[in-house]
């Protein structure tokens, strides 16, 4: 009777172990994603400063070309203010058809790679 006894308890210990171990590998499964997932968006977070500050240059450069051309340099910052204008109100307008939906997409597929 004292075998079975020793032998249920190192079963319950064993399983013990298993849940313990298994609670152990799915905690660093999720710090291992979430770790790739924040390395992720502080890469493109930083590209997407680096290409602000590029778009933003060119963009002065045509405002400048623009106004030479033209002979006004408010001419100029206008024509480059009314395209970004034209540019977000196409934004708002196809945002629910196209951009929500593949940012949902890309979203997802980081969190379920690998």
């Amino acid at each position: 009777m004292d075998t079975i006894k020793n032998e249920m308890n190192d079963v319950v210990d064993d399983i013990k172990d298993f849940v313990n171990v298994s609670a152990e590998l799915y905690k660093l499964k999720a710090t291992e994603k979430g770790a790739a997932i924040a390395s992720t968006a502080i890469i493109n977070i930083i590209l997407g400063v680096f290409a602000s500050l590029v778009l933003v240059f060119i963009s002065f450069a045509i405002a400048f070309g623009i106004a030479e051309m033209t002979g006004k340099i408010y001419l100029g910052f206008l024509i480059v203010a009314g395209f970004y204008a034209l540019a977000c109100f196409i934004i708002l307008i196809t945002k629910d058809k196209w951009l929500k939906s593949s940012l949902v997409d890309t979203i997802i597929k980081s969190i379920y790679s690998h």
